[in-house]
C-alpha cells in the first residue's frame, strides 16, 4: 500500500532546535503537532486531487485514506496510508439500463460505460449493488436441471489505484504536504514561544 511519511526537514529542524532550546519539551511538541495537522491536510488534499479523476463523493474517497500513525513528541513521524479498498460499481452513479444491462461513470475524463450483462440486485442483508453471473450466462444444466449460476458483485476503480496512476496526483500531494508541513512547524514554534512569554509574565506578576 502506498504511504506518505511525514518528517521534518533537517535544515529546518536545526533552526527550530536552537529557537526552542529554552522551552521544555518544545521541539517534540512542535514537531508532533505540525505533523499531525499536516496529516489531516494531506488526506483532504489527496481526496480533492483524486476526485478530479474519478466520479466518487469526497467522503467515500476519504474512507480509503488512513491517518495510519500519528506523531508523538517522543516520536515525531506520521504516516498517511492509502488502502486497497474495493469500491462497488454502484457507487459510480450506476444506472439500470434494463434490458440492456447497467451503465456507470467511473472516470471524469470519459463518458458513461455500459455493461450489457450486469444487473442490480439486493442481498438478503439489505445490501444493494451491481452484480454479474459468473460466466455471464443466466443458467446452466446440471444433472438434467437448469440451475441459476452464482452471482458476484462488480467493483470499479479504486482510490489507491487512482492515486498511484492518475497523472500528477502523487507529485502534487507530496509537494503540497512538504510546503504545508514547513508552514505548520513555523506556526507551532511561534505558538510555543508566545506561550512561554505569557508564562514568564504571569510568573513575574505572581
Amino acid at each position: 500500500m502506498p504511504e506518505i511519511t511525514l518528517k521534518i526537514d533537517p535544515v529546518q529542524l536545526e533552526d527550530i532546535t536552537e529557537t526552542l532550546k529554552g522551552v521544555a519539551g518544545g521541539l517534540g511538541k512542535a514537531q508532533s503537532a505540525a505533523i499531525n495537522r499536516t496529516m489531516t491536510h494531506v488526506r483532504a488534499v489527496a481526496s480533492r486531487e483524486i476526485k478530479k479523476h474519478i466520479n466518487l463523493p469526497i467522503a467515500v474517497i476519504k474512507e480509503a485514506i488512513d491517518l495510519r500513525k500519528k506523531a508523538l513528541p517522543a516520536y515525531p513521524v506520521g504516516t498517511v496510508q492509502f488502502r486497497h479498498k474495493p469500491v462497488p460499481l454502484i457507487d459510480y452513479d450506476a444506472r439500470d439500463e434494463f434490458p440492456r444491462g447497467v451503465s456507470a461513470m467511473q472516470r471524469t475524463d470519459q463518458g458513461r460505460q455500459k455493461f450489457s450483462h450486469y444487473f442490480f440486485a439486493t442481498m438478503p442483508n439489505g445490501h444493494r449493488g451491481v452484480f454479474r453471473r459468473m460466466d455471464d450466462a443466466r443458467s446452466r444444466k446440471i444433472k438434467g436441471r437448469w440451475t441459476a449460476l452464482p452471482i458476484r458483485e462488480v467493483f470499479g476503480a479504486t482510490v489507491v489505484g487512482t492515486f498511484e496512476r492518475a497523472p500528477g496526483v502523487w507529485r502534487d500531494v507530496l509537494k503540497d504536504s512538504g510546503e504545508f508541513l514547513a508552514k505548520q512547524l513555523a506556526s507551532q514554534v511561534n505558538r510555543l514561544l508566545k506561550r512561554k512569554k505569557v508564562d514568564e509574565s504571569d510568573a513575574e506578576e505572581g
